[in-house]
């Protein structure tokens, strides 16, 4: 939907927003599903409270680390 509504408007852009450890994986995403209308999308990684680069291993909330990056590899091998 998305896609066929940037077609329709080319002269809009969209911003899409999620935390900075979902960021790469939501643009591999939109890369491969966009139908040539990428470069009509930005990625905002919204800042987290919880943890961040120097604590993520500390929390319980930063598992979602470890569990991006499993995502990530699975999406490249099934996609």
């Amino acid at each position: 939907a998305l896609a066929k509504y940037l077609e329709d408007n080319p002269e809009c852009s969209v911003s899409v927003v999620t935390t900075r450890w979902h960021t790469r994986r939501a643009k591999w995403v939109f890369d491969r599903t966009m139908d040539g209308r990428f470069s009509q999308i930005q990625f905002v990684a919204a800042p987290t409270e919880r943890f961040d680069d120097n604590n993520w291993w500390t929390t319980e909330q930063g598992h979602c680390v470890i569990d991006e990056y499993i995502k990530l590899v699975y999406y490249w091998l099934k996609y």
